[in-house]
């Protein structure tokens, strides 16, 4: 399971992967990483109570720079994610990295001659990651890490028939990739089995699980609708799970049980709401900290859930909804913003925090819960 910034709805992959259809459509060495400046005692978060066991900014490259973001966990603790690094004079570049079991990072590499790579999964053995990076012609191509020698290899993933640059989001512990391909300008849901790419139609996949079960949403103009593909069914077609009771709602996350995590509109003009589906339960709205919305991005095989949701006072502060309950994981000091984006099957949660005001300085960061 998955990844999986910011959209409309608030929700990490469905935002995640429409920055990456953006880049589609437009489109080493290690650092030395400094010595971090870890807090004295583990922050705790606020109202999270005893849920929350610890926080730890983890460290971005040594660039100068305190940006990154972690977008998934393994069940060993290993953290891969983004990284920014200097571009050009007036840019950015990203570079995927993974944390292993530390705060610091290690840079995953770079395409031949490209110049930006992120990854947004990681199987729950912590032996395969994937992501996007773009090529010496500066296309987007999906991407899978491998390490057969202890050193990670980056390569680049097929294309579908008439594709222009594709994303990889998920990874599942079978090895069956799924992504999104551009088309014509066009979201083609796109899944990779044994290095053969599938187009699966129009859409947007967000993750996929073991029993070959795709999680992700379709869209007709602003109405967006959560569905699951079926890779074990003979004709693979979208199926809706349905809604909230709005106009929008969008599936973020699948886990090995077929349970889905995601954000829908309660019934217009209502506000976002994070929510959790099943085939015998079906939807269920989640709540929030105590203000108007909430988002989910992933669940993990226990049916625990997080993203992140409004409080009263109107800050956002990631979420883990477990056993019926609602908790603040909390923040970084100083500033009042995080955003979780991925959970293990051991109580590990990912994400950002904000760490500055100026520049938008989010610190990959990791929760450990009970």
């Amino acid at each position: 399971m998955s990844p999986r910034a910011l959209s409309r709805a608030g929700s990490l992959r469905p935002a995640l992967v429409a920055c990456l259809l953006v880049v589609a459509a437009a489109c080493n060495d290690i650092p030395t990483p400094t010595a971090p400046t870890p807090p004295a005692e583990p922050l705790l978060a606020a109202g999270g109570g005893s849920i929350v066991k610890s926080i730890v900014g983890l460290e971005p490259l040594t660039s100068g720079l305190n940006i990154g973001q972690a977008f998934q966990v393994s069940d060993f603790g290993h953290v891969v994610g983004k990284s920014a690094v200097p571009g050009t004079i007036t840019t950015l570049a990203d570079h995927a990295v993974i944390w292993y079991n530390s705060v610091f990072p290690q840079d995953l590499g770079l395409l031949t001659s490209g110049t930006m790579s992120v990854a947004t999964s990681i199987t729950p053995d912590g032996s395969q990651i994937v992501g996007y990076a773009d090529d010496a012609f500066g296309a987007t191509r999906a991407v899978r890490w491998i390490s057969p020698n202890g050193s990670w290899v980056i390569d680049p993933l097929p294309l579908v028939a008439s594709a222009t640059s594709c994303n990889a989001i998920d990874i599942a512990a079978d090895g069956t990739i799924v992504g999104n391909c551009s088309i014509s300008g066009t979201s083609h849901a796109t899944v990779w089995r044994n290095g053969v790419a599938t187009d699966l139609g129009e859409g947007v996949t967000t993750a996929v699980n073991v029993n070959g079960q795709v999680s992700g949403y379709t869209c007709v103009g602003s109405d967006c609708t959560a569905v699951i593909w079926d890779l074990r069914t003979q004709a693979v077609s979208a199926q809706p799970i349905g809604d909230l009771g709005g106009n929008y709602s969008v599936a973020t996350d699948i886990n090995d049980a077929g349970e889905v995590a995601g954000s829908g509109r309660l019934p217009s003009p209502g506000p976002i709401h994070a929510f959790v589906w099943s085939a015998k339960k079906g939807i269920a709205d989640l709540g929030t900290l105590g203000g108007l919305q909430s988002f989910a991005h992933a669940i993990n095989n226990r049916g625990e859930v997080v993203g992140s949701s409004v409080l009263a006072d109107g800050s956002s502060h990631a979420a883990l909804w477990s056993k019926g309950k609602v908790f603040d994981l909390g923040v970084l000091t100083p500033y009042d913003f995080s955003n979780a984006y991925g959970i293990n099957n051991t109580g590990q949660v990912v994400g950002s925090s904000l760490l500055s005001q100026i520049g938008n300085n989010l610190r990959a960061t990791l929760w450990t819960v009970k």
